[in-house]
């Protein structure tokens, strides 16, 4: 299992902490594009921002587990770390503007 962790889940984790960089550049400029014209920075704002980033980050760790299962199935080649990482990072944007909808515009009650 160790030499595994060292052949096969390190190398993987390494490309996506680089692939990281990437997502939450794309993340930031998404939420500073919806948040600028709208001038939405409350406090309740920010802190929805902030958590969401949090959450993201979190989740962003779905895609280097599922390789590092994929790859120990025995699966090498490497199209699903991108098909995954494009899913997640639209998942993402998709959940940013969810946020943003959800606060523009409350439910009525």
């Amino acid at each position: 299992m160790d030499q595994f962790l060292n052949t096969v889940a390190r190398p993987i984790f390494l490309a996506w902490e680089k692939l990281r960089l990437l997502y939450i550049a794309i993340l930031t400029i998404f939420t500073l594009f919806l948040m600028g014209p709208s001038g939405l920075y409350s406090p309740a704002i920010i802190f929805i921002v902030i958590t969401g980033a949090i959450g993201a980050n979190i989740l962003y760790f779905a895609g280097p587990i599922t390789e590092t299962y994929i790859r120990w199935l025995g699966y090498h080649k490497s199209w699903p770390r991108w098909v995954l990482f494009i899913s997640g990072t639209l998942l993402s944007i998709l959940l940013v503007l969810l946020d943003f909808v959800s606060v523009l515009f409350p439910t009525q009650n």
